[in-house]
């Protein structure tokens, strides 16, 4: 599920550049939801990174325990 949330977000934070070129709102828009995106995807890798660790140190306690 993380990999494809962030495929989506890789994909969503890439500009159209046809809309770019035509679109000078849809530009001025791009730059200013340029932040949030970036924000938003540093929050999901640190979130996938976070259960990575966790689900780590869960299974290196269990294999401790059952031996």
């Amino acid at each position: 599920w993380e990999k494809n949330t962030e495929t989506l977000l890789h994909f969503s934070a890439r500009p159209s550049h046809h809309n770019l070129q035509t679109d000078p709102l849809s530009n001025r828009f791009y730059q200013s939801s340029w932040n949030w995106r970036c924000e938003l995807h540093r929050q999901v890798q640190n979130t996938t990174v976070f259960k990575l660790t966790v689900s780590f140190l869960t299974m290196i306690s269990y294999s401790a325990t059952s031996k």
